[in-house]
């Protein structure tokens, strides 16, 4: 809205319409700018300076703060082996979540935080668990707020029977997939989620994945992989009782099973929830960088096309480069 169509309201008697539509598009767009995902005020709240500071204020005051994000696994495995996964995937044994050691940490975290915003039960392939039914259950139970979402490439989604579909849209549950290049039939995926009234969405196409290849000579400075990596203010990771900064960390027994690597999670490294006094000593955890961080090369990390998995140590661990072709990642 320039200044011909402000000259052509005032000719037309419409300026006070135009001024009201100028007002909304103005808050709009500073709405926009406050509230988005990359705003100084949220990383501020986020920083350890910030909790660190306003902690004893709010523990004196008996309030309890919001934790935004968690996840966790129902299966490490998966039916579907992406080349570089970054929760490794490809070469994890079968593991199964314990349903009723899950309920427990969502008990936990229900008595630390005053909420948690987000909750996504993934994988791994989170359909292949025998018990997924009680996850769902247990985790809107004691987190009845909570925005649940259940994350899964969809291979399994057409054979899934009318109960499954009930109970996510009695605990409302969001079903989130995965856009793999493989081919899925959505139109019935979509047509199973309307007729059971669950919430469905497709995220856009997979077409590249992010390798961060770990470097078990951990001679990097934890501070700073976390600084350009930026993953562990976004993605807390559940395991059996702890909160860790990200899956990368937490699956990385993973790798040091399969391959040998020597990838040792330290105590600094993960927060048992039975440790914590309140929220605050989880999100001042999650403030800072792990001790872990030094195995993380987030400054050699790269994209590659999307393809299956040779199970192949140079997918996650260096030196991930091609020999005939040095600095050039395979």
């Amino acid at each position: 809205m320039g200044i011909r169509a402000a000259s052509a309201a005032v000719r037309d008697g419409r300026f006070a319409d135009y001024a009201r539509r100028l007002a909304r598009r103005r808050a709009r767009r500073l709405v926009r700018r406050v509230w988005g995902p990359t705003v100084w005020w949220r990383r501020m709240l986020a920083s350890e300076r910030w909790l660190s500071a306003t902690t004893p204020f709010f523990r004196s005051a008996g309030l309890r703060f919001t934790l935004p994000y968690i996840e966790m696994h129902l299966v490490d495995h998966c039916n579907l082996k992406c080349r570089s996964c970054s929760h490794y995937s490809p070469v994890s044994p079968e593991r199964f979540a314990d349903s009723a050691a899950a309920e427990r940490d969502f008990a936990r975290l229900a008595v630390l935080f005053r909420r948690v915003a987000v909750v996504r039960l993934m994988g791994g392939e989170p359909l292949l668990h025998p018990e997924l039914d009680r996850f769902v259950i247990a985790a809107r139970r004691h987190l009845p707020s909570s925005r649940i979402a259940l994350v899964t490439n969809g291979l399994l989604l057409a054979v899934q029977p009318d109960s499954f579909w009930d109970v996510l849209a009695a605990q409302r549950v969001e079903l989130q997939v995965t856009s793999y290049p493989i081919v899925l039939d959505r139109a019935l995926i979509k047509a199973r989620a309307a007729e059971h009234g669950v919430a469905c969405t497709f995220s856009t196409r997979v077409r590249v994945f992010q390798t961060v290849p770990m470097d078990p000579e951990g001679t990097k400075d934890p501070d700073e992989m976390y600084r350009l990596c930026g993953r562990q203010r976004r993605c807390p990771f559940l395991l059996e009782g702890a909160v860790y900064s990200c899956a990368r960390i937490a699956m990385s027994g993973i790798l040091a099973d399969r391959f040998a690597a020597q990838l040792p999670i330290g105590r600094g490294d993960r927060l048992a929830l039975d440790e914590a006094c309140d929220g605050y000593d989880v999100l001042l955890f999650l403030a800072v960088g792990a001790p872990w961080c030094r195995f993380c090369r987030c400054d050699a990390a790269y994209d590659r096309a999307w393809s299956g998995s040779r199970e192949s140590p140079d997918e996650w661990i260096l030196p991930a480069v091609d020999p005939s072709r040095p600095g050039v990642p395979t």
